[in-house]
């Protein structure tokens, strides 16, 4: 498929609506940052753009978040590990080729139980020396990993949700008029 103008714009905003959204759903954690991050990586042709847009979508909510007292929106070095796996998860999105259920299915599922692992293992070593919530343990750190299992189901389900939102109607877009198909 050829990407025009049109399809870009379409895809911004559904990116910047689902960080918005991020705001306004809080505290319920219904989250759009891991779908959104696929969905930019296998959209957006120009990859700098597509690791660009996310981000900046993120960082957007950050602020909301700081701005208007919502909730901490900078909560210390370990927000930059989140950042950067989801500049990683946009990247890996750019390798999605055929958009289809099993391909966003199995992206949706590696990402988030990757962003699970990741995040809660740089939470431990990053951030809970300062905050002391586990101790620097084994025993721990599994306790700070079965601490993030509600958020990896809740990220499952939100990320499921939000990627059906935008590659639906990325697809149906595709077979309408805002995409052409290449000669």
């Amino acid at each position: 498929m050829k990407q025009n103008n049109k399809v870009i714009a379409v895809a911004i905003i559904m990116i910047v609506a689902a960080a918005l959204s991020r705001v306004v759903l809080y505290p319920v954690s219904f989250s759009p940052l891991i779908a959104m991050s696929i969905f930019g990586g296998a959209v957006i042709s120009d990859k700098r753009f597509s690791l660009l847009i996310p981000i900046a979508a993120i960082f957007l909510s950050d602020v909301l978040f700081e701005v208007c007292n919502i909730a901490p929106g900078f909560y210390g070095w370990s927000q930059l590990v989140n950042y950067a796996l989801l500049i990683g998860i946009t990247y890996c999105g750019s390798y999605l080729q055929k958009i289809n259920i099993t391909t966003v299915v199995s992206y949706v599922l590696g990402s988030c139980v990757g962003f699970y692992l990741l995040s809660n293992t740089a939470n431990f070593f990053i951030s809970n020396p300062v905050y002391k919530m586990y101790p620097q343990t084994v025993a721990g750190y599994v306790e700070n990993m079965i601490a993030g299992l509600p958020f990896l189901k809740t990220s499952l389900f939100a990320t499921a949700c939000y990627a059906a939102v935008f590659f639906g109607a990325y697809v149906l877009m595709a077979k309408t008029t805002l995409v052409k198909k290449a000669a």
